[in-house]
């Protein structure tokens, strides 16, 4: 697995809202090794690897949890403050989205 590229790759990304439900996109598949989540998106062909709270949120985001009930979740199982809980959280389903691992959907 590889860290995030950047630049982002795509153009049609969707401003993050805390009420945004995101599913993963067509052609991404998901491994959970141990305590790590692989993520191959298989249109690039590019690998990708969670680890720490990032599999809580894939675990979370996978199930229909908004961005805010994902913060909310995670404020409660950790000792990190709840704002810079939810920057942590808006900025990882942003970087997510920009390389088209998921996508918006209706919530």
């Amino acid at each position: 697995p590889s860290v995030l590229p950047w630049p982002p790759v795509g153009a049609n990304v969707i401003p993050a809202g805390l009420d945004r439900r995101f599913i993963p996109a067509t052609g991404v598949v998901a491994t959970v090794l141990g305590d790590e989540v692989s993520l191959l998106e298989t249109r690039a062909g590019r690998y990708y690897s969670l680890t720490g709270a990032g599999v809580r949120v894939w675990a979370l985001l996978t199930h229909g949890a908004t961005e805010d009930e994902i913060v909310a979740a995670l404020s409660g199982e950790t000792e990190v403050a709840s704002e810079r809980c939810r920057d942590d959280v808006v900025m990882l389903i942003r970087r997510l989205q920009e390389r088209g691992i998921v996508v918006a959907c209706a919530a």
